[in-house]
This record gives C-alpha cells, sequence and structure tokens, in this order.
C-alpha cells in the first residue's frame, strides 16, 4: 500500500527508519526452531508498519503484525514497543485465546495472515525490562546504531562487552589515550545518553573522579572501573 501525505507523515517517517534500523537486528535467530523470528518490516501505510514473523524459524508458518507508528495518545511506537507486542501476540495465538482470533484481518501478506496488533501494544510505564533487551538497547547505542547515521568517535571506541550476573554488564572500551581495552562495569540500564557521558569522562585519558572506583580487572581489560556508582 503507497503512504499517503498527510500532516503527520514527517514524524511517522522518522520512527519507521529508526524502527526498520533496529528491528532489522532481531531477524537473526541464535537457535533455530524456538519462538518467533521476525522476517520482514515494510511500511504498510502513512500511518502504519507492518511485521513479519516465521513461528520456529519456519517460514512455511507465519504471520505479520501491523501497528501505528503513532499511538492514538501521540507516543511515537519504539522498538520496544513492538517487541513486545509481538511477544504478547505469540503468547495469545499459542494459548488459542480469544483475542488472537479477534485481532486476524481478512488481509494477507504474501500468503500470511494479517493480524492487528493496536491492542497488543503496551504503554511505556507497563514496559517490564529484561536483561537481553537492555544489553541489546545499551550496546546498540554504544555502537551508534540506534540512530541512523549518527556521529561516531573514532578516539573512544567500544572494544566489546560481557553480562554475567543480573543488573550490570561490563563494557570494554579503548582510545588513543587507552589502546589496550579498560573495563567500565555499568547498569544494564545507565541512561540514553550513555555514549556522549562516557565520552566525555574518558576521551581525553581516564578522568581523575573514576580512578577512586578501580578494581582489578579480568584477562579482557588493562585496568577496570565501576561506573555503577555514577547511575545509582
Amino acid at each position: 500500500m503507497k503512504p499517503e501525505n498527510t500532516p503527520a507523515a514527517p514524524l511517522a517517517d522518522t520512527v519507521y527508519r529508526t524502527l526498520l534500523d533496529t528491528l532489522v537486528r532481531d531477524v537473526s535467530c541464535v537457535v533455530p526452531g524456538h519462538g518467533v523470528t521476525l522476517c520482514g518490516i515494510v511500511r504498510d501505510s502513512a500511518e502504519r508498519v507492518l511485521v513479519q514473523v516465521a513461528v520456529g524459524g519456519d517460514l512455511r508458518s507465519r504471520y505479520a503484525v501491523t501497528v501505528p507508528l503513532v499511538t492514538p495518545g501521540g507516543d511515537t511506537v519504539s522498538h520496544r514497543h513492538v517487541l513486545d507486542c509481538l511477544r504478547e501476540l505469540e503468547a495469545a495465538r499459542r494459548e488459542g485465546a480469544e483475542r488472537w482470533s479477534k485481532s486476524r484481518t481478512e488481509r494477507d501478506f504474501h500468503g500470511a495472515p494479517v493480524v492487528a496488533g493496536d491492542a497488543f501494544l503496551r504503554e511505556r510505564t507497563e514496559f517490564v525490562p529484561s536483561w537481553p533487551d537492555a544489553l541489546r538497547d545499551t550496546m546498540a547505542g554504544m555502537t551508534g546504531s540506534q540512530v541512523p547515521g549518527g556521529p561516531r568517535s573514532t578516539d573512544f571506541a567500544t572494544a566489546g562487552f560481557v553480562q554475567f550476573e543480573p543488573g550490570w554488564f561490563r563494557l570494554y572500551v579503548s582510545s588513543s589515550h587507552f589502546p589496550s581495552p579498560i573495563g567500565l562495569d555499568l547498569p544494564e540500564y545507565p541512561s540514553a545518553g550513555i555514549q556522549a557521558e562516557l565520552g566525555s569522562l574518558f576521551r581525553e585519558g581516564i578522568a581523575p573522579e573514576v580512578l577512586d572506583h578501580e578494581h582489578e580487572p579480568d584477562q579482557h581489560s588493562t585496568r577496570c572501573f565501576s561506573m555503577l556508582p555514577w547511575y545509582s
């Protein structure tokens, strides 16, 4: 369906491009045959996006979900909105819930039934964070992939990450001032501006104010600092 020219189109355009950039990273299914695998994202209309999934990673068992790009209340629909919507829909489908069957439309998308996901979208305050979502969102921001075409620092770079306990993860960074990576312990959801915040602290070297939080490094870092007090 060709998108129409409406007053909300510029905002919807931005929301769609952001969703495309973030959702495409969910295409890969690490363990095939479990859950659903995202396998399609298209602009459904000027105001909506269509997301297709394959049940169990099987392309013969697909359905598509259409959701608005901007909610009636004016909220832009985010990556997490869509993931939560897909999870709610899949749970309803597996349970044979009535609201799944009521959400079925008369349309199909390349042979896949289309489901209206409006009733499955949560408000922002209803999000229940999970560590995989938190880690993905934070690392997407750190690597500059959260905002298409966003600026990237060549002097302060992400070198890796690991999470081995609930609630926090270790980010490895390097720069011209410390070519061998250092480790920074961070909470799962530090802040939306984490890249700029860490860049200002470490771009010119290791800031004096973090030296009190140094602890034993691991085998993948030369020095290690806990940033948890900064975000507590």
